[in-house]
């Protein structure tokens, strides 16, 4: 059953309580918690318990297998855990250390501990992407029965950041472009696929949010580098590739009126002030600051790092939330090297993964879109990022690391209730 592409007698019903498509919603739910109203219960632990008693159901039917791949990468992630407990012991942090560690290890974990147990093969993976499509459409309609605020932002119905906003459309619409090309020959669901891509143009432009922007054209230039192929002194390019042109043409040309009558105002004045501005303006010169008490921090201590928790004591004196908004200097400055190389070393199987599988499964739907949107959040781990907030990139480099076992178990494991 074609689960993504559509077909007759799909039970729609089945795969929307299906634990692929709970843990899209999990990884989301901090953008849906201000809009529903669970009383005492969190909605993140009511889906997070729900996935993990799918995941065992799973597993006691049909156990995973690990490579040796896997477990690296899983060690490597218990690596940073232990030493994020270790920090315990000597952070200055005596409030938001505790705070950020049991979120750390209860529900950060599970974003990227999730695909080993649920993402089976290609038909889990399919149904993962349609709710990962479903929300971002949700997100970015909501965005247009919201009003502007904080100085022009734009901000979803759910009360979710407008970089958040920014994120999740782009997410949606490299989806949706690379269904277009890949995922059917079906003119009329090309061309649906394209029209709500370009529906979702208007929430990432209108957010003001500039890096996912830049980075979303980066990804679709990135793309269409799949289908040309040198072969000694041939280069073929595939008949998909023109029509990709095209498209990218249309949804360019789409992109620049929206500009023009002034949706794209926010994210103007906002590249004008990183360009114009002293210290290239307030949000700039913030993260710049960051950035710059986060290395010092790694310089005093690079080894086990300063603790958990420790960065807003060294930055503020504060006790209280705040970041490097880099997860690569967080995990540098406040746990140390050996958790910075295991996260690193992650990032690298994943791309490492999902390269030597283009080998196999040349522009393959599903692979593409695993890594456009790796890629896109990988590109985002660098500003505005933390060890607790990158959700969706923890679960898309667990299902770049798992890409090679999704396709060989192709169709061999039944998708579960």
């Amino acid at each position: 059953m074609n689960i993504l592409y559509g077909g007759a007698g799909m039970n729609w019903i089945k795969y929307v309580v299906s634990g692929e498509f709970l843990f899209a919603f999990y990884l989301s739910a901090g953008i849906f918690k201000s809009a529903i109203n669970t009383g005492y219960l969190d909605i993140t632990l009511i889906l997070l318990f729900a996935t993990v008693l799918v995941a065992i159901k799973r597993s006691l039917n049909n156990p995973v297998k690990f490579t040796k791949i896997h477990l690296l990468v899983v060690g490597c992630f218990f690596l940073i855990l232990f030493s994020a407990t270790v920090s315990l012991f000597y952070t200055p942090s005596s409030v938001y250390s505790i705070d950020k560690y049991a979120r750390l290890i209860i529900i950060t974990s599970w974003c990227f501990l999730g695909p080993f147990l649920l993402i089976r093969n290609i038909k889990s993976l399919r149904i993962f992407l349609v709710a990962m499509l479903l929300i971002s459409v949700i997100v970015g309609i909501s965005s247009f029965f919201t009003d502007t605020n904080n100085g022009g932002f734009v901000t979803t119905a759910f009360g979710s950041t407008y970089v958040i906003l920014a994120r999740v459309s782009a997410m949606g619409s490299i989806i949706l472009l690379v269904f277009s090309i890949f995922g059917t020959k079906n003119m009329f669901k090309k061309w649906v696929a394209v029209m709500l891509s370009a529906l979702l143009l208007i929430p990432l432009l209108e957010s003001g949010a500039r890096l996912p922007i830049i980075l979303f054209l980066i990804v679709m230039l990135v793309i269409p580098l799949s289908m040309v192929r040198i072969k000694k002194r041939d280069i073929l390019i595939e008949k998909s590739f023109v029509f990709y042109m095209f498209i990218l043409s249309i949804v360019g040309t789409f992109g620049f009126i929206l500009i023009k009558n002034g949706v794209a105002q926010t994210l103007t004045n906002r590249l004008s002030a990183l360009l114009n501005a002293q210290g290239g303006g307030s949000s700039s010169s913030g993260r710049t600051e960051r950035f710059s008490t986060a290395w010092q921090m790694s310089k005093e201590s690079y080894f086990l790092g300063n603790g958990i928790g420790s960065f807003p004591i060294k930055f503020s004196g504060l006790d209280v939330e705040d970041y490097p908004h880099m997860i690569y200097l967080e995990l540098l400055s406040e746990l140390g090297m050996l958790s910075l190389i295991s996260f690193v070393i992650i990032v690298l199987s994943a791309g490492i993964s999902l390269l030597k599988q283009f080998k196999f499964k040349v522009n393959n739907t599903e692979l593409m879109m695993t890594f456009a949107i790796t890629l896109f959040w990988f590109g985002n781990s660098f500003v505005s990022s933390s060890i607790n907030s990158d959700k969706y990139f923890y679960a898309f480099l667990a299902i770049s690391i798992l890409i090679p076992r999704i396709y060989k178990l192709n169709d061999s494991v039944r998708i579960e209730e």
